[in-house]
Order: structure tokens, then sequence, then C-alpha cells
């Protein structure tokens, strides 16, 4: 099944096993260190979560999740332009645990899932 999975260093650290074991199947792309809303950071901190994740990424996996990139929450702002995992706050993973179902029901509508590599280049 294709998809491309954008992990925070947080999951990658947490789940060291698992996280390898998605990286050796699927693309791999950044969401962060900490699942932080980046526009709510400084420069700096902006920064530091997009870095920081994207080395937990590669030392855990051997994966560099270069070039995709997700907001945590889709927060965008003009400033900080530069979900596999559980909810910060209360650990829950629904979206983990919801995601057969949709799979399941996009395919039943005749949908093909693919990976980002496939319809995106891999240019910045």
């Amino acid at each position: 099944m294709p998809g491309t999975f954008f992990l925070t260093g947080a999951f990658v650290d947490a789940f060291p096993t698992a996280s390898r074991n998605i990286a050796a199947s699927y693309p791999m792309g950044n969401h962060t260190q900490n699942h932080k809303d980046l526009t709510q950071l400084t420069t700096a901190g902006v920064q530091a979560e997009i870095r920081t994740g994207a080395a937990s990424i590669q030392r855990v996996t051997g994966v560099n999740p270069q070039p995709y990139f997700r907001f945590p929450y889709g927060a965008v702002a003009a400033r900080t332009i530069v979900h596999v995992g559980s909810n910060p706050d209360d650990g829950t993973t629904f979206d983990a645990n919801a995601l057969p179902r949709i799979i399941d029901e996009i395919r039943a509508q005749g949908y093909t899932l693919v990976t980002l590599e496939q319809v995106l280049p891999a240019t910045p």
C-alpha cells in the first residue's frame, strides 16, 4: 500500500523500531520534533523544531526526510514557510486507528493511493 509518512522526531525517538519499519517500506517526511504550532514560535524556535525533527528522523531511521515537510495542525503563516503518531497532550491515536477504515473507503470509491514521490517532484 503506497503512502508517505510524516513522523515527528519525538515519535521516532519513542518508537524507534516501528519508525525504522515504516521507513523501510514508505517515503518519509518531517513533521517537526514536537508537533508544536509553528505560528506561535519565534523564528529560532521554528528552525529548531524543523532541524531537530529532521535530524531525529535521519538518526533513527537512516532516511533523510527532505524535501517533504508537513506543518503541524496545518498551521502556516508567511513567516513560517520554510501524522502518524499520537496527540501530544493525551496520547490518543485516533488518526492512526482510523486509517484502515479510511483507506478501505477511499478504495471503495475507486481511488488509488500513491506516494508523494509519484505525484510531486523531489526538489524543493
